[in-house]
């Protein structure tokens, strides 16, 4: 509904140029319940608009939900938004009048989302997902009740052709309001869900809903104030339920009736339906296959909050010290270039082009912006790519299978090679090579595709001896190492012994299962401690974040999970820590500070040395799997086309349908509309439905969109180039 007010406020100026100076001169008192009506529609919009801003990560990170199934869920949520507005304004139009079926839907809304914010307390008990599922219906037919009636409602108030400047300036208000509340609720839900923790977790998607909610109530009240004020007419019909009627019986006419063939079906109605109505139905039907492109372009425009928002997941998002770009926060961006763009469009790009023919009418413009649409799906897919890229080659091993997870915490200028060698199940031997060189990513995994493997050996060595003073190792001889009773996955840390001149392995009895990565973004980090026992049962571990909230995280250990052969070494694996992003400093006891930079998406291990032969604590952070080092901002671009797309094919779409349609069929028109969004949700439940359960690349995803979307193109282009345009 936001995206169309902007377009109705310049057909009413239109209407307003056109009538007599005398009759527009505003002579009657402003409607006072039209502050009601636009204080309604921004509370409701940062309502709907704040609760969807989360709701995808939430549905991921929080009901567990796969990616895929998130996507479902979300788009048919939209899909019912987009759908419910047809009938909502038949029933407004035709039986219940605009202001019942108001306070109707803002209740089922409210209820909605009272729904969604108790779900999200763990405290209460309540069945998540189905308290989910069942709220989000009724907040789709809330929402979906509001689209078509609350602006109208507003016009309403108004006296034509007297007060027509202030109709237009009341649209013009109503499009700030809708606009305000997006924005707001967009910047800060995602700030309640990250940067709060309550009810013993570090995020807060229980405040993230409830401000919306509470917005709502705010909605409905206001809403119910105004009602001493309002003009609330008779429902006088709706013309949608005129032209299906007059459809269905120019069929059952035509079926029936043994009479000659006329001109047109439409023709089948005459006599039971005014002349006038036929002719302008057919003018609309004459439209309709130039809609036939449009979903496409919604089943695009619509993942901005789905995809892209999962895709922001996966970046790096700070900017400067102390900023942190959230992911779900990147939906604003949308409407801010929008905002940015819209006047140099109007003002600027679109004078200069006419000047040489270009961009002169709508379809021209409508066909650049599914263009651009595709465009934008493209560079969405190149930053994918680059994602997939900087992802780690395995995040957790295979069943039946086993995996070495080998740690250099060596210095680069060490080159060093690792042999592994165990008998298969058939009695053959198996020898597999892992070098580390000195540009090499300190860890590399192993995998071990035979369930029955038991034992194995390691061999170390240094391939060559050093030549210069950054590797202290001064022995090349090769030492060995026999690992029995192998988990799933099993780490063996590669370090200098004791007397720091020579290699030693260290095997983790007890090692992670899996190398999962936060769904929240944040870092994980686990402290692996070489001391003796004493030194563990006595000392303080913290890790402390050094920007914005001073916040502690502090390590914990059950007792030693680790082994050196040979040698008594106690090592010693804490409990896995997941904090944001950022830098930290590793406090020990009172002595000693060492500061650490944790990349989002990362998981590392922080190797401390306490070993007494140590004089001073060493410490080494290794980075097990890599952190998501591209930056969020890296979807600016997709985002900047999206953007013009969309003021090229909406607005431009807009002008088309109100131009050439006959004047009757306006409100037809604005419920078609709603379905061209429903219908492309459709598309994009049935994308996913068709990989759901299989492997896929998210990049050639974007791309088969991009695809789909010049193919769309070129079947609009054919129609564009053959249409006639009426002149008015």
């Amino acid at each position: 509904m936001q995206r169309t007010q902007h377009c109705i406020a310049r057909n009413i100026g239109k209407i307003v140029k056109s009538l007599d100076p005398e009759t527009s001169k505003v002579s009657l008192p402003y409607p006072k319940g039209v502050a009601f009506i636009a204080l309604t529609e921004l509370a409701a919009r940062f309502a709907y608009y704040g609760s969807r801003a989360v709701l995808t990560i939430y549905m991921r990170n929080v009901l567990s939900f796969s990616e895929d199934l998130t996507t479902t869920i979300y788009h048919a949520f939209l899909m019912l938004c987009y759908t419910l507005p047809v009938i909502w304004g038949v029933v407004a139009d035709s039986f219940l009048g605009m202001y019942k079926t108001l306070w109707i839907v803002n209740l089922l809304f409210l209820v909605g989302s009272v729904g969604l914010t108790a779900g999200s307390f763990p405290g209460l008990m309540l069945p998540p997902v189905e308290v989910t599922i069942l709220s989000l219906i009724l907040m789709a037919v809330g929402t979906g009740g509001m689209k078509p009636c609350l602006a109208p409602f507003g016009g309403e108030q108004f006296t034509l052709p007297q007060q027509a400047l202030r109709l237009q300036q009341f649209f013009s208000i109503f499009f700030v309001a809708t606009t305000i509340g997006n924005m707001l609720s967009t910047v800060v839900t995602p700030v309640l869900r990250k940067d709060v923790s309550c009810l013993g977790r570090e995020t807060c998607y229980p405040l993230a809903f409830s401000v919306p909610c509470v917005m709502m109530l705010f909605a409905v009240v206001i809403f119910l104030a105004g009602k001493p004020f309002y003009k609330r007419r008779k429902p006088e019909g709706n013309m949608l339920v005129k032209v299906v009627m007059c459809m269905k019986h120019a069929i059952g006419t035509r079926w029936k009736s043994s009479s000659p063939k006329k001109a047109h079906w439409l023709d089948h109605a005459e006599g039971k339906f005014d002349p006038q109505l036929i002719q302008d139905l057919k003018g609309l039907l004459g439209l309709l296959i130039y809609y036939a492109p449009f979903p496409m372009f919604y089943a695009l425009l619509e993942q901005l909050g789905s995809r892209w928002t999962l895709q922001a997941t996966k970046m790096w998002g700070r900017v400067g010290h102390n900023f942190y770009i959230k992911p779900d926060q990147m939906q604003v961006s949308n409407a801010i270039f929008m905002f940015l763009f819209t006047p140099i469009f109007e003002g600027i790009l679109y004078p200069v082009l006419a000047k040489v023919g270009l961009l002169k009418r709508p379809l021209q413009r409508i066909g650049l912006g599914l263009f651009l649409a595709g465009m934008a799906f493209v560079a969405a897919g190149l930053v994918e790519l680059r994602i997939q890229n900087n992802q780690p080659a395995i995040l957790s091993v295979p069943e039946d299978s086993h995996a070495l997870n080998l740690i250099n915490t060596l210095p680069p200028a060490c080159p060093i090679q690792i042999r592994a060698s165990w008998r298969k199940s058939d009695g053959t031997e198996a020898v597999k090579l892992v070098s580390f060189e000195e540009n090499s990513p300190p860890t590399k995994i192993i995998l071990l595709e035979d369930e029955h493997v038991r034992q194995i050996v390691l061999e170390a060595q240094i391939t060559e001896i050093p030549e210069h003073n950054e590797c202290p190792i001064l022995k090349t001889d090769a030492i060995s190492q026999r690992i029995e009773s192998l988990s799933a996955l099993q780490e063996i840390f590669i370090l200098l012994d004791d007397t720091g001149l020579s290699l030693t392995l260290v095997v983790n009895k007890e090692p992670r299962n899996s190398l999962a990565q936060s769904r929240e973004g944040n870092s994980k980090i686990q402290l692996v401690l070489l001391t003796d026992r004493a030194y563990l049962n006595e000392s303080n571990l913290i890790l402390e974040s050094d920007q914005g909230a001073h916040r502690a995280y502090i390590f914990s250990f059950e007792g030693e999970t680790g082994e050196q052969k040979e040698t008594e070494v106690t090592m010693a694996y804490s409990n896995i820590l997941e904090v944001p992003p950022g830098r930290f400093s590793l406090l020990v006891g009172d002595k000693s500070k060492f500061d650490v930079n944790l990349a989002p998406g990362a998981i590392y291990s922080l190797l401390l040395d306490r070993r007494e032969t140590t004089t001073s604590s060493k410490f080494n952070l290794i980075p097990i799997v890599a952190g998501n080092e591209v930056h969020i901002l890296w979807q600016i671009p997709q985002y900047v086309l999206m953007a013009w797309a969309q003021i090229l094919f909406i607005v431009s779409g807009m002008e088309f349908s109100y131009t050439q349609a006959p004047g009757s069929m306006k409100s037809v028109l604005a419920a078609l509309w709603n379905l061209m969004n429903s219908f492309g949700n459709v598309i994009v439940i049935l994308s996913v439905s068709v990989h759901s359960g299989g492997h896929y690349s998210q990049a050639m995803d974007y791309f088969q969109f991009a695809g789909m979307m010049g193919v769309n193109v070129i079947f609009f282009t054919i129609l564009a180039v053959r249409y006639k345009y009426v002149e008015h």
